[in-house]
């Protein structure tokens, strides 16, 4: 009896090892393939079909609004500062109830010939008197002198709290930067999206204490940091939930005078308010997951959206390998009990290794979906992982080519040493 059990575990066993190597080797290719376009691709689709899943639409206004200065008077070479100035005055004393904050999505800062208008310096003294005058925070975008010292962002060192960064990803808009640090630099210069939302009354969100061990970054300020010693930058970034960007863009305003801000004056009560230009030729970026090209303006107002409602989160790169191996053994189990089982039935083997891949498909689409439902976090490599397990019976046969191979190879040295030695 126990004869007969050695003899039926020992290729069990063998197969066992083998599985296990192969999962192994499979999961460490598709942590390369991550890093190739095609793999990168696969990422995209993965964001797209998981971040769709979320509402569209929320039965109440969103804490963020657009005002779409596109059909702005126009000037030689920039907007008009006394037009912006007028607008920000109006929606900042707005007679129904001030917003949380204002910002410009434009870029203030200067070039080296100096003030890109002579009218910036001018402008920027009435946006610190608004502040002053009526308690509403206001920012203005800036670009250009990023990898300066704070003094330097927008000209002058009393001009530093204005400065929000407007950076975005132009190669891809799934993720944006919320500060970044220059080696020149003393301090780190904010977002635009993390500006107004460290204004936002609310405590901003969290992710479940049960989840930071395995997510990257457990501080929205703080999601994912970067060191690039190259560029003399490090920063941080975090994935945007554009599931709202249809309701961004339908509750925008078209608010291009103070007349216009009266007649819209409960929109702007206790909001968040970006002034942007969406139809701005030189800030045409695609919005993930839709086939809209659009301004800039809409992707920071959805990374701020993000930010005060509701954040998306990301596994650490162990916990994907983890899961990614865990579900390839399964399959190997899987088989394994076939082999047992049934021994002398490799159709059965075959057959059962076919049931447990389609099986582990099916487990990894409905687990990635519905837990990125109730958690909000990312798996991105979820469409790799089914990929990688078709792959597998392949792999598998491979792997025990190879070792049949060795051991034909390794029996014959032996047999020649053994000769030798005779």
């Amino acid at each position: 009896m126990i004869a007969r059990l050695r003899a039926s575990l020992k290729p069990v066993i063998s197969y066992l090892l083998v599985g296990i190597l192969g999962s192994l080797l499979l999961v460490f290719l598709k942590l390369e393939f991550e890093e190739s376009d095609m793999g990168r691709r696969g990422e995209v689709l993965a964001y797209d079909i998981l971040q769709w899943q979320l509402p569209s639409f929320s039965p109440k206004e969103l804490p963020v609004v657009v005002v779409d200065i596109s059909a702005k008077p126009v000037g030689e070479e920039a907007t008009p500062r006394d037009f912006i100035r007028r607008l920000v005055e109006a929606i900042a004393k707005n007679k129904k109830g001030k917003p949380i904050a204002i910002a410009v999505d434009i870029d203030f800062s200067p070039s080296e010939d100096g003030w890109i208008t002579p009218a910036d310096p001018v402008f920027f003294d009435s946006c610190l008197k608004i502040r002053g005058d009526t308690g509403v925070p206001v920012f203005l975008g800036m670009y250009r002198t990023k990898a300066e010292p704070p003094d330097t962002w927008l000209g002058l060192p009393k001009y530093a709290d204005l400065a929000a960064m407007i950076a975005i990803h132009k190669d891809d808009q799934r993720r944006v930067p919320i500060w970044i640090h220059a080696n020149r630099s003393s301090e780190r210069l904010r977002a635009l999206s993390l500006a107004l939302a460290e204004k936002y009354p609310k405590p901003l969100p969290k992710p479940s204490k049960l989840l930071i061990p395995f997510i990257k970054g457990n501080d929205n300020a703080d999601a994912q940091y970067f060191a690039d010693p190259q560029s003399g930058f490090a920063y941080s970034d975090l994935p945007v939930n554009y599931s709202k960007f249809e309701q961004i863009y339908h509750e925008r305003l078209a608010t291009i005078s103070p007349n216009s801000v009266d007649e819209f004056s409960d929109r702007f009560v206790n909001k968040l308010v970006i002034i942007g230009d969406p139809k701005s030729p030189d800030d045409q970026v695609p919005i993930p997951g839709t086939n809209e090209v659009i301004g800039g303006v809409f992707v920071h107002a959805s990374a701020t959206y993000t930010l005060v409602e509701q954040p998306l989160y990301e596994f650490r790169k162990w916990v994907r390998f983890a899961l990614d191996f865990l579900i390839s053994i399964l399959v190997v189990i899987g088989v394994g009990h076939s082999r047992f089982l049934h021994p002398d039935r490799p159709d059965v083997w075959r057959e059962r290794q076919t049931k447990s891949i389609v099986m582990a498909m099916l487990l990894v689409v409905i687990a990635g979906i519905a837990f990125f439902r109730i958690t909000h976090v990312l798996w991105l490599d979820f469409t790799l992982v089914l990929f990688a397990l078709l792959l597998h019976p392949a792999v598998e046969s491979s792997i025990h080519a190879l070792c049949r191979r060795v051991a034909r190879v390794w029996h014959r040295v032996f047999q020649r040493e053994a000769g030798g030695q005779q």
